[in-house]
């Protein structure tokens, strides 16, 4: 990716002092955005910074308590997410030390993945999900939100 110096000193005044910086998932899959977040990422995230994934909270939270590698964490992803950019990315952050955490209600781990003491929590979250996906408006009350733009 080619920078002027003009935008590279804007940017570095608008990043300059921050301790977390969230990098969305606004393109699913595509390598070169995942690249770019780790292009940022390594310019100015340091050991104070925290990286918040797409991916499930309880599974992030417990590969970051047990200190699983990146490949392992990618069951925390939605499929799409599952490249090796995102491994790259996580692989990065974890040489570093910078906590890999997960901020999608969405349980993708299986209750039999976690112990026994972390079961009941993620079973409750999966009940959860279950049960306001298989609810009438579920997407309902955003197919109405459009209309009413």
């Amino acid at each position: 990716m080619r920078r002027s110096t003009n935008f590279a000193l804007k940017e570095q005044r608008l990043f300059r002092d921050k301790r977390f910086i969230f990098l969305g998932e606004s393109i699913h899959g595509v390598a070169e955005y995942t690249r770019l977040r780790e292009n940022i990422a390594e310019r100015y995230f340091n050991k104070s910074a925290v990286l918040i994934f797409e991916a499930d909270s309880n599974g992030m939270l417990f590969s970051h308590q047990h200190n699983e590698s990146a490949i392992c964490r990618l069951k925390n992803f939605p499929g799409i997410l599952r490249s090796q950019e995102t491994v790259n990315l996580l692989a990065w952050a974890i040489s570093r030390q910078i906590p890999c955490l997960g901020i999608d209600s969405i349980p993708r781990r299986a209750v039999t993945e976690f112990p026994p003491e972390w079961q009941p929590i993620q079973q409750r979250k999966i009940d959860e999900y279950s049960s306001a996906r298989s609810g009438v408006n579920f997407l309902h009350g955003v197919r109405l939100g459009w209309r009413k733009i």
